[in-house]
């Protein structure tokens, strides 16, 4: 409310470059309205259901301490990490850095971002030098080759996860690579893990193997050189123990 409309009006249209949409009077209050819709604000709202969330959080920017703005700015971010995490869950590193790059974000907001870009390039001993606290081995990798990963030392408890689109762990993939676990997704069509895949990984203590028919996948014909204790942790009710192939592994086979 204000003692002279017109004087604060003027602020909005000649100050602030608004128009004026619609007046009206409620002759039983005794008042007068008119309607200065936000065009910036709309301007925003079109470019953020356009999927452009950098101009539209650059375009709120431009109305200050304004709620409307405010809580479009929340559901910005929101979308924004929402996109990211989905991506991670896919082991879609490439796609991930690029949604928080695209947003604006640098590596001193986000210290993993490069780690991220490493792992979505396949650069993943130079995303561990970045200490990143786990490898996501990027979506549509179809074999982990050779020495990929050998040699690698990572933290404690590091945690190494293969795509989903996966088909060979190769020979010496792994070989001396000091991690814990290797993870295998649910809905991986892997055909074979090579014999050496995992020699000389004397820190590898679990391979979690997430698929449930034992005869998809063709083990190798040992898993030496792992770590005293080293385990294979199957889908509870899958056929591993069973499986000809696999009852000629000589390590433990546990079901989750």
């Amino acid at each position: 409310a204000c003692a002279d409309l017109e004087a604060a009006a003027k602020i909005y249209t000649e100050v602030l470059g608004l128009e004026i949409t619609n007046r009206e009077e409620v002759k039983e209050q005794g008042v007068a309205t008119v309607f200065i819709p936000n065009a910036k604000y709309n301007d925003a709202l079109a470019l953020y259901e356009d999927g452009k969330y950098l101009e539209a959080y650059e375009a709120l920017a431009e109305i200050p301490n304004n709620p409307k703005a405010n809580t479009l700015a929340i559901a910005i971010n929101t979308e924004v990490l929402t996109q990211f995490q989905n991506y991670l869950a896919e082991n879609d590193c490439k796609a991930a850095y690029k949604v928080l790059a695209d947003f604006g974000y640098t590596n001193s907001e986000y210290p993993m971002l490069e780690g991220y870009k490493a792992m979505g390039e396949g650069r993943y001993k130079d995303a561990i030098m970045l200490g990143m606290p786990e490898i996501l081995v990027q979506k549509g990798t179809k074999e982990v080759t050779a020495e990929q990963f050998a040699g690698i030392t990572l933290k404690d408890g590091f945690m190494v996860t293969l795509p989903a689109g996966l088909t060979t762990i190769g020979e010496g993939a792994f070989s001396g690579a000091s991690a814990k676990t290797v993870i295998i997704p649910s809905d991986s069509p892997l055909r074979q893990i090579r014999t050496g895949a995992f020699a000389g990984a004397s820190s590898v203590s679990e391979l979690v193997i997430n698929v449930s028919k034992a005869e998809n996948i063709l083990p190798p014909q040992s898993f030496s050189g792992t770590a005293a204790g080293f385990k294979i942790i199957v889908p509870k009710g899958s056929s591993y123990k069973t499986d000809y192939y696999w009852s000629q592994v000589a390590v433990a086979i546990e079901e989750a």
